[in-house]
Formats: structure tokens, C-alpha cells, sequence
């Protein structure tokens, strides 16, 4: 997917996060997929000068723009910069992330920032690429993920809904600083909740803040787009919804519909904080955890999402 105006508009709410000189790891060898115009204007949204300078002399290099995802983080204050990607290019390291990392290639570094921006859903092992994540995360660090949402037909091996990065979250304790759904051009549709809607109304310029459970809600679409009038409007669950929760699922799938005028090609992102050193756990929805009938694993369950 590489780095576009979406990835790196989160990429630049991280920094602010981080507040420091960090360590970055990106999964893949990624490019960059930004212009100089666009450059120029997240440049004037930079807080600092140095970096606003930085951002600009980049915008300048057009030439050669595919190759210089190390300058835009150091442009960002994360001067310190790997990837991994099994093919090596661009200077990676060429580790195969359907397996343990740590285990297989004695790879133990901790990074402040880890990105995600188009890798896991071409990985057939998920617990492991997500696991290594985990691991490769610094206790008080963050996992940056914006991946296919919808439409990415034949792309890769996964699309991802929003609740997929919500129950990681809940399993391992992530503190879930943003979730939402966007396209590549940087516009976006972000859950505003707590801390995540001030990052939204700061960082995110192209962002319409919604309310959280609408992130985590069915779409359902009031006009077109039969296949999800079908499913949500008739079915028998849809029928035992509130007033406003079918009120919720048509503004969801407005939205959605908004965003697929500017791209039909969707992202699904998220920015999570790891909070703790614990071992990386299996994430279980949410709405189907009561219904686990094997004793041992309800319980461990439910310590996970407590």
C-alpha cells in the first residue's frame, strides 16, 4: 500500500504522541506515495518549525520521492529507522513475518513506533505477524495500522473491519488512541471518544469525527448498494434494533458512501499504545464471548477483555 497522505497524516498524530526522538519499524520496504503539493500543506500543519522546514525540502525532491520514507520520519522527529520486509529491498531487514522473528532470526529490538501501512493482510499467519508487532512494540509505544477495508478485491489474503483492531486492543491492553475508516487521498471518517476525537480534530484536518459506536456498527445504506440493504434491512436482528441504532448504521453507511465518492478503495486504521509487557494474547469478539461453551477457554476469555 506504502506510505500515502492517510498513513502519514497518523504517521504525523504519532509523533505528537511520542513527543520525543523515537525508533521507527515499518513492515515492508515502503515507498512513498505523496506529492509535493500535498507535502507542502501537511508541512503548515507542523508545530515546529524544524519540522515544518524538513516536511518542505522533502516536497522538493519529487525525483526521487518513492525512496525517502526514512527523511519523512526524521522530518517527523524519528530519526532512528528500520523496516522488514522478506524481499530486502530499500534496505530491510529480510525476515519472514509469518513466523516468530524474535525466535527464528534472534531479533530482539524494541521500537517506539511500529507501522503497518499495507503488510499484514499479504501475511497468512496472523497471530505471528500480529505477535511480532507485539513484540517489536516498546512498553509505552505505538502500533500504527491502515490496511484494506473494503473492496481490495484479489489484493491480498485479508480485508479488516474496524472491530478486529478494537478486540486487539481489548486482549492485550492496548490504549486505543484512533480508530477509523478512510481513503488514501487522507480523508476520513474518525470514532470520537475520550482522547481519540481531540487527535481527530487536531491532526487529522481531513477527518469528520463521528461518534465511537458508529465505528464499530453495521453500515447500512439508504439508497444503492442492494447487497447491504438486503442483509442489514431484512434480517431478523436488524428488525430488534432501536430507533436510533438504525438511525446510527444509515449515518455509518452515509459516511462510507461519502468517502466511496472520492475512492471506492477503503482503509480501515487504527493507532494503539502498548501499556504493558505482558505476552501477546489471541483477541476473541467481543459479541460472541458469552456464548463460548469450553469452560477454560471462556475464562480465559474473559480475563483477557476485563
Amino acid at each position: 500500500m506504502g506510505i500515502n497522505a492517510l498513513s502519514a497524516s497518523l504517521a504525523g498524530v504519532a509523533a505528537d504522541v511520542l513527543d520525543r526522538d523515537a525508533s521507527v519499524v515499518e513492515l515492508g520496504s515502503q515507498e512513498l506515495d505523496l506529492t509535493a503539493d500535498w507535502l507542502e500543506g501537511f508541512a503548515k500543519t507542523r508545530r515546529e518549525s524544524q519540522q515544518l522546514d524538513a516536511i518542505r525540502a522533502l516536497g522538493g525532491k519529487a525525483d526521487s520521492i518513492a525512496e525517502r520514507a526514512p527523511e519523512l520520519y526524521a522530518a517527523l522527529g524519528m530519526s532512528q529507522y528500520s523496516s522488514i520486509d522478506i524481499n530486502g529491498q530499500l534496505n530491510s531487514l529480510p525476515f519472514d513475518l509469518n513466523s516468530c522473528i524474535e525466535e527464528r532470526y534472534d531479533f530482539t529490538q524494541r521500537f517506539d513506533l511500529v507501522t503497518n501501512n499495507g503488510t499484514t493482510e499479504h501475511l497468512f499467519n496472523q497471530q505471528a505477524v500480529f505477535d511480532n508487532i507485539h513484540r517489536l512494540t516498546s512498553v509505552g509505544g505505538l502500533m500504527l495500522h491502515a490496511v484494506p477495508f473494503l473492496n481490495y478485491i484479489n489484493h491480498c489474503f485479508f480485508n479488516y473491519s474496524p472491530t478486529f483492531f478494537y478486540n486487539l486492543a481489548v486482549a492485550n491492553n492496548y490504549a486505543l488512541l484512533a480508530l477509523g475508516v478512510g481513503v488514501k487521498e487522507g480523508n476520513a471518517i474518525v470514532a470520537a471518544k475520550d482522547d481519540i476525537e481531540p487527535l481527530a480534530k487536531r491532526d487529522m484536518t481531513q477527518a469528520e469525527a463521528v461518534p465511537f459506536r458508529l465505528i464499530l456498527g453495521r453500515p447500512r445504506f439508504k439508497s444503492g448498494l442492494a447487497y447491504y440493504r438486503k442483509r442489514y434491512l431484512r434480517s431478523g436482528k436488524d428488525h430488534k434494533l432501536s430507533h436510533d441504532e438504525r438511525a446510527d448504521r444509515l449515518a455509518f453507511g452515509k459516511a462510507l458512501a461519502d468517502l466511496m465518492e472520492i475512492r471506492r478503495d477503503l482503509i480501515v486504521f487504527a493507532l494503539l499504545r502498548r501499556e504493558s509487557d505482558a505476552a501477546f494474547q489471541t483477541p476473541f469478539q467481543d459479541v460472541y464471548r458469552e456464548d463460548i461453551a469450553e469452560p477454560d477457554a471462556a475464562e480465559s476469555y474473559a480475563l483477557r477483555a476485563s
